[in-house]
């Protein structure tokens, strides 16, 4: 009778522990989509770049909403960004609805990371994942939202280049034939979104041929007809700069295969270690037991192998974090497949111990620890009130200035201050073949055109971030630096995520 009882509660004790770790696991992952909203919510109004290449973003979706085309013969007025057109239409459109400003740019970034969390847990559920693997699985990807650079809700093209693939794969595991069709247009938004998706496309293709031939035609042609369609309509709107910049520049860029030991080092650890071992190492070791029992008992390897072949497609198109110039946002699409392919793995390794709720609660505690190596200070990603005002008062600064300005980091501040904007920076390095590839020809006529501009001192100010040699036409030659200084306080106008860098040097006209 005595062991009756005793047995009777140990049972109860496992069935409390386990129900405590139910609750505090699925606390963690809540946690995180909260705190990801609250922060994006908190940001969204704030009138400035929060990353400082979002300003890129400002001045091509002002070009949409000015009738002035996306891609064009590259000028000291304008150099297009290498990015193919959809994220810039779509806030274009929705500019038109609630206004012109970074918040329609952000809007779009921050509904597709929702529904990138909301795809996660359908994904997860369609393979028959229970409804606390799947939560887990979107709570994981939001827990890696400083991870991957704070930019869930940046005015940039990634989150929703994500949010497009994760809804192709969800609608290409249907069985109905139209949702494949469905999935293979989708996926081609998703490359028109952002190009480096073709990775995964072509992942996928191989996945396809190899195991599920009869979806082969259902997804990927329609897939390359939007996109081969897509390529002709906008070579012909834009004269056939959609293809210089999206293709030729973009594709030509960067240092993605390499063989040089040197750079092979610096890949393993900067991408594999520092980016995925370590900060997700729970993750990977769960993914690795289920990947490793699966292929071990036979079961459904067609299926496994999918998921796979996403995974390696978004891992390899994350590779570019490693590439001179890529950042954290290059992460976005590994995080998101290791999220979908952690919640499946979550609740196979809980259904494997069914008469096991330790095991079960000791799963669910090393939940709770990669939640918690994942944890980070919320305050830091929201600008402050000091912040607000030293953008207004440059605002305003620039605003009194007569004549044109130059302002190559920040096209956007030009655009808020109602003056003309000039190429930025970046697209310029580019076109330069500073990230690889590039066009020394046609970056050669556009120096040109600035050092005309600059020996005419056309500019009444130029406003740097940089040393005057960053910047085409030797601006140094013929502009002089005042001396004063743009930020009286050390801390303030500084972006909350990517490189940091704001206005610090003021150059006026030789002689005035």
């Amino acid at each position: 009778m005595k062991r009756i009882v005793r047995t009777q509660a140990d049972a109860g004790v496992r069935a409390l522990l386990n129900k405590v770790a139910v609750i505090a696991t699925l606390a963690c992952g809540l946690y995180f989509v909260g705190s990801f909203i609250y922060v994006a919510l908190s940001r969204i109004g704030y009138p400035f770049s929060l990353e400082w290449l979002e300003g890129g973003s400002y001045a091509q979706v002002h070009r949409l909403l000015t009738g002035q085309p996306l891609y064009a013969r590259p000028s000291m007025e304008y150099v297009a960004m290498i990015y193919p057109p959809l994220y810039y239409y779509t806030a274009a459109i929705l500019s038109r609805v609630v206004g012109f400003g970074f918040v329609p740019l952000r809007l779009v970034s921050f509904s597709s990371t929702l529904g990138a969390l909301v795809v996660i847990f359908l994904i997860v559920r369609q393979q028959g994942g229970f409804a606390l693997a799947a939560a887990l699985g979107s709570g994981l990807f939001a827990a890696t939202y400083q991870l991957s650079g704070s930019w869930f809700d940046i005015a940039r093209v990634d989150t929703l280049s994500v949010f497009l693939v994760l809804l192709a794969i969800w609608l290409l595991r249907m069985r109905d034939r139209a949702w494949h069709v469905a999935a293979g247009l989708v996926f081609g938004l998703a490359c028109l979104t952002k190009q480096t998706h073709l990775i995964t496309l072509a992942c996928l293709t191989v996945y396809l041929a190899v195991f599920d031939w009869k979806k082969l035609a259902t997804f990927i042609v329609p897939c390359l007809v939007l996109l081969g369609s897509a390529y002709v309509a906008l070579n012909g709107v834009y004269d056939g700069w959609f293809g210089f910049f999206v293709l030729r520049l973009a594709l030509g860029s960067g240092e993605y295969v390499t063989f040089e030991p040197g750079m092979f080092m610096h890949t393993a650890s900067g991408f594999w270690l520092s980016s995925i071992l370590l900060p997700l190492s729970i993750v990977v070791l769960s993914i690795l037991i289920f990947v490793i029992a699966r292929l071990r008992m036979g079961q459904d390897h067609a299926g496994l192998f999918f998921y796979l072949a996403f995974v390696a497609g978004m891992v390899g198109t994350s590779w570019s974090v490693v590439q001179v110039g890529g950042y954290k946002n290059d992460l976005l699409p590994a995080y998101s497949s290791l999220a979908v392919l952690f919640g499946i793995s979550l609740h196979w390794l809980m259904t494997q111990t069914v008469h096991a709720a330790i095991w079960r609660s000791a799963t669910l505690a090393a939940c709770i620890l990669q939640f918690a190596l994942l944890w980070y200070p919320i305050t830091s990603q929201i600008p402050s009130q000091q912040d607000l005002a030293a953008g207004k008062a440059l605002l305003d600064r620039i605003h009194q200035q007569r004549g044109d300005l130059y302002i190559p980091f920040h096209p956007e501040l030009s655009l808020m201050a109602g003056k003309k904007p000039f190429a930025s920076w970046s697209p310029m390095f580019q076109l330069e073949g500073n990230f690889g590839g590039g066009d020394i020809r046609v970056a050669g006529r556009v120096k040109t055109e600035f050092a005309r501009a600059m020996e005419r001192r056309q500019f009444s100010m130029i406003i740097l971030d940089q040393e005057p040699n960053w910047i085409w036409g030797d601006p140094e030659r013929y502009y002089a630096r005042t001396g004063q200084t743009i930020f009286a306080d050390e801390d303030v106008f500084w972006p909350v995520t990517g490189w940091q860098t704001r206005p610090e040097i003021m150059l006026l006209p030789a002689g005035d």
